[in-house]
C-alpha cells in the first residue's frame, strides 16, 4: 500500500511538473512572437520611412542617344549650368556632348578632332574639368629628339576648342617602344591635376618617372623628376612598379613604389 501511495505522488509530481515546463514552454513562445511581433513592425516603419524618402526623389529624363551616335564612357563634371560627357563612337571617335542641366536636355555635340603639333597628329588622352574649365589632353612621340610630349587644349563652355595649345610634357624617353604612358589623378576640390610619365631605360636598368602638378588654368606648380634602378640582373625573381599616386587636399603629391626579389641566402621575399 505505501509503495503504491509513493509511486502515485512520483507521477502526480512528475505530472505536474510536466504541465509547469508545458506553461512555460507556452509562455516563452508567446513572449518570442511579441518580441518578434513588435520587431517586424518596427522593421516595417524604417522601411516605410526609407520609402517615404526615396518617393521624395525626382528623376529627370533627358532624350533618348541613339546607338549611331556612340555611347557616353565618360561624365566630365558640371559647369555653367551644362553637363558635359564624353562620347565614344567605334574605337576612336570621341565627341563632347553638352547637355542642359537642369531639363537634361542635348545642346550640342562636337567631335573632337586633335590637331598637330610641329607636324605630328595629337592622340587623344582624355577630357578633364578643372574648377569648371574643360580641357583636352593629347600627347604625341617625336623620333628624331626621342621626346614623349603632352599637350593641353582649352574648350570653351560650347565645345569649340582654343587654337592656342598648353605644352605639359616634353620628356625624354628612351625610344618609342619604351616611351611609357601617362597617368592623371586630379585633386580633391578638382582644382588641380597632378600628371606623371613613366618611362624605362632598359639600357641603363633604370625607370625614370616625372610628376607634375598644374592648376586650373594648366601652369605648372610643381615638377620633379627622378630615376630609379630596376635591378632585374643581380636579383632573383625582382619585381618592380610604381603602383599609384595621389593628390590630398593640401595637394602634397604621394607616389606608391613596389620593389621586390628573393634572398637566395635567406630564402625568403623582401
Amino acid at each position: 500500500m505505501f509503495l503504491n501511495s509513493t509511486i502515485y505522488c512520483f507521477l502526480l509530481l512528475f505530472s505536474l511538473l510536466k504541465n509547469c515546463k508545458i506553461a512555460l514552454t507556452t509562455l516563452t513562445l508567446f513572449f518570442m512572437k511579441k518580441v518578434f511581433l513588435i520587431l517586424g513592425i518596427l522593421v516595417f516603419g524604417l522601411t516605410s520611412q526609407a520609402q517615404t524618402k526615396l518617393e521624395d526623389l525626382s528623376f529627370v529624363y533627358g532624350e533618348d542617344i541613339t546607338d549611331e551616335s556612340g555611347k557616353i564612357v565618360e561624365m566630365i563634371g558640371e559647369a555653367n549650368g551644362k553637363i558635359y560627357a564624353l562620347n565614344l563612337k567605334g574605337k576612336d571617335e570621341y565627341s563632347l556632348k553638352i547637355f542642359d542641366a537642369v531639363k537634361m536636355k542635348l545642346l550640342s555635340t562636337s567631335l573632337i578632332t586633335m590637331p598637330e603639333v610641329d607636324d605630328r597628329e595629337l592622340e587623344f588622352e582624355r577630357v578633364v574639368m578643372l574648377d569648371g574649365k574643360i580641357y583636352i589632353l593629347g600627347s604625341a612621340y617625336y623620333r628624331r629628339a626621342k621626346t614623349f610630349s603632352l599637350v593641353g587644349i582649352p574648350i570653351s563652355d560650347k565645345g569649340v576648342p582654343a587654337k592656342d595649345l598648353i605644352k605639359l610634357f616634353d620628356t625624354q624617353v628612351e625610344n618609342k617602344s619604351n616611351r611609357g604612358d601617362f597617368y592623371f589623378k586630379e585633386s580633391p576640390d578638382e582644382k588641380a591635376i597632378g600628371i606623371m610619365q613613366a618611362s624605362m631605360f632598359e639600357k641603363e636598368d633604370m625607370m625614370q618617372y616625372e610628376v607634375k602638378l598644374f592648376d586650373s588654368s594648366l601652369k605648372t606648380i610643381f615638377s620633379t623628376s627622378e630615376k630609379v634602378v630596376v635591378d632585374e640582373d643581380n636579383k632573383k625573381d625582382y619585381e618592380f612598379s610604381i603602383s599609384d599616386f595621389d593628390i590630398n587636399m593640401s595637394r602634397d603629391v604621394s607616389i606608391v613604389i613596389n620593389e621586390g626579389w628573393r634572398d637566395r641566402k635567406k630564402k625568403e621575399k623582401i
